[in-house]
């Protein structure tokens, strides 16, 4: 199975975007400028591929986001990165993380993220890929 989250942005009138959104195994946060919160969408439990007999219905979900508003998306690879005790990196310490940050421009965002990731990993080998994506609409 494959795990992915698939993402529709559209335009709308006063500035604002239209987001669809639909994860398998996958979650998507964002952060709401105006309210100063960061918000979690969780994705399906379910899995792309595998059994290919089972018909699989995956939820959309569409919310309205502001110009100036944060998405961010994400693979596994972050979240399962170890530590020296092969303690993963956990989707609560990013969660925790980008509440902490959410203001500042992205580019610090990023620095701040890769320094949390390296004081995590200390001297651990990174174990899968990381793929990270912050949009400032």
């Amino acid at each position: 199975g494959m795990a992915i989250s698939i993402c529709k942005i559209e335009p709308m009138p006063n500035l604002q975007h239209r987001l669809s959104f639909a994860g398998s195994k996958q979650g998507l946060v964002y952060y709401q400028q105006s309210d100063n919160q960061l918000v979690e969408i969780k994705g399906d439990r379910a899995f792309i591929g595998g059994d290919f007999q089972q018909k699989r219905v995956f939820n959309t979900h569409q919310i309205v986001l502001n110009q100036g508003d944060i998405l961010y998306l994400t693979t596994d690879g972050l979240i399962d990165q170890n530590n020296p005790a092969r303690k993963k990196y956990t989707f609560n310490k990013l969660f925790g993380l980008l509440n902490e940050i959410k203001g500042q421009s992205l580019s610090a965002q990023k620095q701040q993220i890769q320094l949390s990731l390296r004081q995590h990993q200390a001297d651990s080998e990174q174990r899968d890929d990381i793929t990270f994506l912050g949009i400032r609409l």
